[in-house]
């Protein structure tokens, strides 16, 4: 459908055709207009136009990358379904403002009037007040969330492998019920919440999350986990965890659910002092000899009893790793015997705190008493020892008859869910938390997740076309981020010519269509 618009200057009548379309890649109707010319008395004559001059020029390059990526993994659809269209396009803006802007929700209005997103996703108040109110809504949602979960999941596939961990959040917001004190990774000395999260080993993609109180531990997660991954229509794959998860409820938990797991075991267990004992004569031996990568390991396997359940374990020694540890761990002695040997002890202070807090985690490495007020010190070699022989050790338990290779590799993939928290808190700036509700937060960590999927696809793609040997992530937005949409005051819209460099990337990221047809 056309019709003729007609424009009045100080210079004359101008005659434009307009044309409506349908955008595919934005979902809605647009204009296309075209220049007919000048009404005059003989009829509509094409005269030559002065130069148009530029109403404004968004950042392109950069959005429409990020929103390709968004596209292609179906997240539009997915979350308009589950949220609805106004609050998907609110959760795709600010999803693709915290991968480019370190700034608060505050400025995300200035931030979208310079941005191609208007044009892409338009919003109907992008103030922060109503992102906030909208960000609650979405928190206190919980069927919403969990359909988004469910379709997100069926669109990646049924995966055989899930990695699961768990990281803490820090906040110093009053009013959060969730956020408590507990075993915080980050030493900042604030109350926490703590986040579950599953990705998966195929496609290197968070898939769900889940938000525990803050005082809660590791290991207590991982029932009611289970049970919210079968409603996600997930009943049979691979668990892979850390050692934290360990306990006989959970192992028992997860045969019991028809879930198989890989877990190192932690060396405070008895049964994992007793394979160190029995093998630390006998590891070395050739036998036990194997090449991983780059470099030799020994390896040797066998059953152990966990509850009611016969455990396939597999015990690996790294000698280079072992060499760093002992360096480590005398080097940490030693200075703590050099602050503490012969110091002198005033009538007011505790010996034994004293010790305790400059040692730490080696007091148990330690003997003191006190002679003439001083310290003296002395090593206790049995818990030496026994600390020496862990060095470069792991026990992997697994609940398949796997080999040593497969159970090893398994066990660090867990390195994809550790860069996916590192990427939280760091390039996503999720870490504090800014924001004051339980709710809000809620609907916030939906925002990040989101982030976190579009961070790791992108990185897939660099890294397999080879940018990411000319580019890291930050440095590859920055260069596409230079490709700019000039729109003129006519209504009518002008790619800046895009530079080799930004052809170059969006060519290897087959985003070809990003730039204007020659």
């Amino acid at each position: 459908m056309s019709f003729v618009r007609y424009k009045r200057t100080k210079s004359g009548t101008y005659a434009y055709r307009v044309t409506s379309y349908w955008d595919k890649k934005m979902k809605r109707t647009r204009q296309k207009t075209e220049y007919l010319g000048k009404v005059t008395e003989d009829g509509i004559k094409k005269v030559r136009l002065s130069p148009v001059p530029p109403r404004a020029a968004l950042n392109y390059g950069d959005v429409s990358v990020l929103y390709e990526i968004i596209t292609q993994q179906s997240l539009p659809e997915i979350l308009r379904a589950s949220h609805g269209v106004d609050t998907a396009n609110v959760l795709i803006g600010l999803a693709i403002y915290r991968l480019l802007s370190n700034t608060s929700i505050s400025a995300f209005k200035t931030w979208l009037e310079s941005s191609y997103l208007s044009e892409i996703t338009p919003l109907k108040n992008p103030s922060s007040q109503n992102l906030s109110r909208i960000l609650e809504h979405v928190g206190r949602d919980e069927h919403a969330l969990q359909r988004f979960f469910y379709e997100w999941c069926m669109s990646q596939g049924i995966e055989n492998t899930l990695m699961y961990d768990i990281t803490s959040l820090s906040s110093s917001s009053k009013l959060i019920e969730l956020l408590e004190y507990g075993y915080n990774r980050d030493n900042d000395g604030l109350p926490q919440v703590n986040m579950g999260l599953i990705a998966g080993v195929e496609s290197h993609l968070p898939l769900f999350y889940k938000l525990f109180p803050g005082s809660i531990t590791d290991v207590s997660t991982l029932s009611n986990l289970i049970s919210e991954v079968k409603s996600l229509g997930i009943t049979e794959t691979l668990f892979v965890l850390d050692r934290g998860f360990y306990s006989k409820t959970n192992i028992h938990r997860l045969l019991e659910t028809g879930f198989d797991f890989v877990m190192p075991m932690p060396f405070s267990v008895k049964d994992a002092q007793r394979i160190i004992s029995e093998t630390n004569p006998i590891i070395t031996s050739p036998e036990h000899a194997v090449s991983y990568g780059d470099k030799i390991i020994y390896t040797m396997s066998g059953w152990v009893a966990v509850g009611e359940h016969r455990v396939r374990y597999h015990i690996y020694f790294d000698e280079e790793r072992q060499a760093r540890e002992v360096n480590s761990f005398y080097q940490r002695l030693i200075a703590v015997e050099e602050k503490l040997n012969g110091r002198t002890i005033q009538k007011w202070e505790n010996p034994d705190a004293i010790v305790a807090d400059t040692a730490k985690n080696l007091r148990n490495c330690l003997t003191w008493e006190v002679k003439s007020n001083k310290i003296q010190l002395k090593r206790k070699k049995k818990a030496i020892t026994r600390l020496l022989n862990r060095m470069g050790k792991t026990i992997i338990l697994c609940s398949r008859n796997m080999s040593w290779e497969d159970t090893l590799s398994f066990n660090r993939g867990r390195e994809v869910v550790e860069r996916m928290f590192r990427t939280v808190k760091n390039d996503l700036s999720g870490l504090p938390l800014r924001v004051h509700k339980e709710h809000t937060l809620k609907g916030y960590l939906l925002v990040v997740f989101i982030s976190l999927i579009i961070y790791f696809e992108l990185t897939k793609r660099m890294k397999k076309t080879g940018l990411q040997k000319n580019y890291s992530m930050e440095t590859l937005l920055m260069e596409l981020g230079k490709l700019r949409m000039v729109q003129l005051i006519d209504g009518n819209q002008m790619l800046t010519e895009p530079t080799r460099k930004q052809k170059n990337i969006l060519t290897k990221l087959n985003m070809k269509n990003l730039m204007p047809k020659t």
